[in-house]
């Protein structure tokens, strides 16, 4: 009888030697020949397994690689990998990297890129370590903390909802570089045959300390339909599946950590924000209660060193509920402030706190952990990469230093020119002590009223006066003056108010000019200068110059006067601008300086006799001379009879 049988080993991990015993009723037994297995151990990876963006790194695998296409990128658009195992790193994701011997075993290493570090203000010192991310000569920490927790910009730190899938059947489950878990490759359409542990579907289920990212909860094990809940991912929030994905973790036996990312961009003295959901998959039934629940506690902590833990919470047990509920999805945030204080990177852990093997098994989904900045403009740019925080045209560094010259006038950064900083890129010339109250507050100009022009009489008062509004800081004040029409001005000590009040007036003081400068506390780049307003002092009143005229030579002159005049005012006469005589009285008439006989022109200056003020009066007369006549004294003159004799004659005559 020919006969055809089978056999299915188990898992072999050594050579193994098997032979064929056939018993036929009564005939003898015969034995096959021995067939020898030859178990070759799978192949091992060393090596990195994650690199930055544009960097590379080297994989090393144990034995001889395979010929043809011994290193497999699974994705290489975000990473490739030659047949020497270099990997390169073309943009930000997860991959899977496969390695093949030349006994045709193959192994997997689940890998990441990352963005390499920002250096926002390109000063080569990337901003985890740049304590002054735009060179403005403030510190960071200063600008982050100044809005407290009412930050509004949001600055992602690390957002993961899984994913979505397709529902078609025979799609499988996805694997993460972010997990100390096995991977359980889940199959869609497919349910598991086998309880035991193992890598897949459809023989194996999600055992303890496996994981799976995954659309269905209910085709990752035999005991799903009995035991754990039958709704979708959070991110759609069905009572179902849909293509949406979750982080199915059944927990190890042993607590400890389960999920671990690297935060991006953190950034110092900004809360940090953090929101996750999670589901116990047990449901809620008698037959379940003796079983775990699941209690997570997510631990903040310095990237590279897990024993320096920044800040830390827990979800306390997370509740069972009935199957179908869409309640089974808990949500937990930070329930104290957690405000990092140094720049360095952090990794946030998921830590199962409870053992498994007998429940705390549980799914996560829509983490969410971002930081509230400062953005006191809300233009998009946190102040702390912001050179014009509040956007008044006047930069950080101006208002911060309270110099309009701390920027150097070229674009906000600190000083003239490519700050030099140093390794914790810091402005090597900048002291970082100023006051930033004033850089995150909108400043403004004030809106000034113009002094009016003043007239005063000596002895007297004036009072020149403005009004200021529209400053957004406190408003302070300096009245200047010019005693030579403007050419130059300075400062009046003292006189630091909307109005100045001047007193005892003087003459010379007629003409002076008086303006006043406005500045706003916050708003150090600028100021309002008014215009100019002048004083005029009333000087003693101007009366018309009279008389002057002609006179005969020998005679005794003409008469000069004033039309009017004042009591205690002195007048002066003068001719072509010399004093003549002495000065007289004014009594409130007129008055004369007499005839007077010089030829020339006549003025009259009048001085007041308490204040020394003087003036010109009005006009001016001119006094002439002119020669006396001659009648002469030769009287005779003969003619004919019957001829006349002209004036000519006469004149001619008698010698005129």
């Amino acid at each position: 009888v020919n006969t055809t049988t089978s056999l299915v080993t188990g898992n072999l991990t050594a050579t193994t030697y098997y032979r064929a015993v056939v018993e036929s009723g009564v005939c003898p037994t015969a034995n096959s020949a021995a067939a020898t297995v030859t178990v070759n151990p799978l192949p091992t990876i060393t090596g990195a397994s994650s690199l930055l963006q544009g960097a590379s790194t080297t994989l090393t695998g144990s034995a001889s690689p395979a010929g043809s296409n011994p290193w497999v990128s699974s994705n290489t658009a975000i990473a490739t990998v030659t047949s020497g195992g270099i990997v390169s790193g073309v943009s930000a994701g997860s991959f899977i990297i496969t390695y093949t011997n030349n006994n045709g075993c193959q192994i997997t290493m689940n890998m990441s890129v990352t963005d390499p570090p920002l250096d926002s203000d390109n000063d080569n010192v990337s901003n985890p370590v740049d304590l002054d991310d735009d060179n403005d000569g403030i510190l960071d920490s200063v600008e982050n903390s100044a809005c407290g927790l009412t930050g509004t910009f949001i600055n992602p730190l690390f957002v993961e909802d899984f994913g979505t899938q397709s529902t078609t059947a025979g799609t499988f489950s996805i694997s993460s570089p972010y997990t100390n878990y096995n991977y359980y490759q889940a199959i869609v359409g497919t349910t598991p045959t086998n309880n035991t542990d193992g890598p897949a579907s459809p023989n194996f289920s999600l055992q303890d300390g496996r994981y799976t990212i995954f659309n269905n909860v209910q085709e990752t094990s035999t005991w799903a339909n009995s035991l754990w809940q039958n709704i979708g991912d959070h991110t759609n929030g069905g009572t179902s599946p849909t293509a949406g994905r979750m982080a199915i973790f059944n927990a190890g036996i042993s607590a400890g950590e389960f999920y671990r990312r690297t935060l991006t961009g953190v950034v110092t003295s900004a809360p940090i924000n953090a929101s996750f959901w999670v589901m116990n998959l047990d449901v809620d039934k008698p037959s379940s209660s003796a079983r775990n629940f699941p209690n997570i506690r997510i631990e903040f902590q310095e990237t590279g060193n897990p024993s320096n833990v920044l800040y830390s919470f827990t979800t306390g047990n997370i509740p069972r509920v009935a199957k179908g509920s869409t309640t089974a999805w808990q949500n937990f945030t930070n329930p104290t402030i957690f405000i990092p204080s140094s720049n360095v990177s952090i990794d946030v852990v998921f830590i199962n706190t409870a053992a498994g093997g007998n429940g705390n098994d549980l799914a996560i989904d829509d983490i969410n952990i971002d930081q509230k900045l400062c953005d006191t403009d809300n233009d998009g740019i946190p102040n702390y990469l912001d050179l014009d925080s509040d956007n008044d045209g006047c930069s950080d560094a101006n208002e911060y230093y309270n110099s309009n010259t701390a920027d150097g006038g070229d674009g906000g950064v600190y000083g003239t020119g490519t700050p030099v900083v140093n390794g914790t890129g810091q402005v090597t010339t900048a002291s970082y002590s100023g006051t930033y109250t004033s850089a995150a507050i909108t400043g403004s100009l004030s809106t000034v009223t113009n002094p009016s022009n003043q007239t005063a009489t000596v002895g007297g008062t004036a009072t020149f006066s403005v009004t200021a509004s529209g400053g957004a800081g406190t408003t302070t004040y300096q009245w200047q003056r010019s005693t030579n029409g403007g050419g130059t001005w300075t400062n009046i000590a003292s006189e630091t108010t909307s109005s100045l009040s001047l007193t005892g007036i003087t003459c010379s003081m007629n003409g002076y000019q008086y303006r006043i400068i406005v500045t706003e506390s916050n708003y150090v780049c600028g100021n309002v200068v008014s215009n100019a307003a002048t004083l005029t002092v009333q000087n003693p009143t101007t009366y018309n110059v009279t008389g002057g005229g002609v006179y005969c030579s020998g005679g005794s002159g003409v008469a000069v006067g004033l039309s009017n005049s004042q009591s205690g005012v002195n007048y002066q006469l003068q001719k072509d601008g010399v004093n003549d005589g002495s000065v007289v009285a004014g009594n409130g008439s007129a008055i004369s300086f007499g005839n007077k006989t010089a030829v020339g022109t006549y003025t009259v200056i009048a001085t007041n006799t308490t204040t020394t003020c003087s003036s010109n009066m009005t006009g001016s007369v001119s006094v002439t001379i002119t020669a006396q006549p001659n009648a002469g004294t030769n009287g005779t003159l003969t003619i004919c009879s019957g001829s006349t004799v002209t004036s000519a004659q006469l004149f001619a005559q008698l010698g005129g």
